[in-house]
């Protein structure tokens, strides 16, 4: 109920870098936030071990097979990335 009063309360007022505008930044950044993942069934929470996995898990999934490029006219197209 508070957080619906003062956000038609920061509607109203506008914009003016007030506390609920800076509240509801780290709010997001609380939620949105990767705090620990799972790795072989145990919870990581080390920071540089949890970006790396981060990191190998989507270079995996957005890895392109290996096979030959269509070529025309002896013009070969780049992959994404």
């Amino acid at each position: 109920m508070l957080r619906q009063k003062a956000r038609t309360k920061w509607i109203r007022e506008g914009d003016c870098n007030s506390r609920y505008f800076h509240m509801l930044m780290n709010s997001n950044r609380r939620n949105n936030a990767v705090k620990g993942v799972l790795i072989e069934g145990s919870r990581v929470e080390d920071p540089t071990r949890v970006k790396e996995e981060i990191h190998n898990f989507f270079q995996s999934r957005f890895n392109e097979p290996d096979y030959g490029r269509p070529e025309i006219n002896g013009t070969r197209f780049k992959g994404i990335g």
